[in-house]
């Protein structure tokens, strides 16, 4: 049965493109020579923006570095954090079979700190979101130095970021300390 609905599919999927191969193009034809005059109309040629937006980037190449640079850095961070979760859950169980509620209770009012520091990661991720997206939309523009103040705040925000992280790794310590 699977076997011929595997087959039914392949020659549906067969028909679909060669139906689309063999489409109607319809009777209009293009002129190169009509298209070069309206993209001379318009101003400049797609190659010419290109470039354009291509050296407008290129004044901007050590911002792009230290903004990856701080990514590096929070894949790092989060790497680290990732491994601290899975010996705190190793912790949980360790102290739910040993009956340990106050130690319960002290990390999980710990857990709601750690909460708090994760919603203030999530705005300042959210402000680097628009940020990025204004210093793109700058740059396609061609304002340099409101594209500049795009990238400068975003890089800030990504410090920020990362700092938050290391605040909240500090606070997964603490729950390791207390559970342990």
């Amino acid at each position: 049965m699977k076997k011929i609905v595997a087959m039914v599919l392949m020659v549906c999927v067969l028909v679909v493109g060669g139906g689309n191969t063999f489409a109607f193009q319809g009777e209009e034809e293009i002129f190169l020579g009509e298209d070069m005059e309206s993209i001379e109309r318009e101003g400049q040629l797609p190659e010419v923006k290109e470039n354009k937006r291509f050296n407008t980037l290129k004044e901007f190449r050590n911002e792009l570095q230290q903004l990856n640079q701080l990514k590096i850095q929070a894949l790092e961070l989060r790497t680290e954090a990732a491994e601290k979760h899975g010996t705190i859950l190793d912790l949980y169980i360790e102290a739910r079979e040993n009956q340990m509620m106050e130690e319960l209770q002290e990390a999980k009012e710990v857990r709601q700190t750690i909460k708090g520091v994760n919603n203030e990661i999530a705005q300042y991720k959210e402000e680097m979101k628009e940020s990025m997206k204004s210093f793109r939309q700058a740059v396609k523009n061609d304002e340099i130095e409101v594209a500049r103040q795009h990238i400068n705040n975003a890089i800030t925000l990504k410090s920020l970021v990362n700092s938050k992280i290391s605040a909240k790794l500090l606070l997964l310590d603490e729950i390791i300390e207390i559970l342990s």
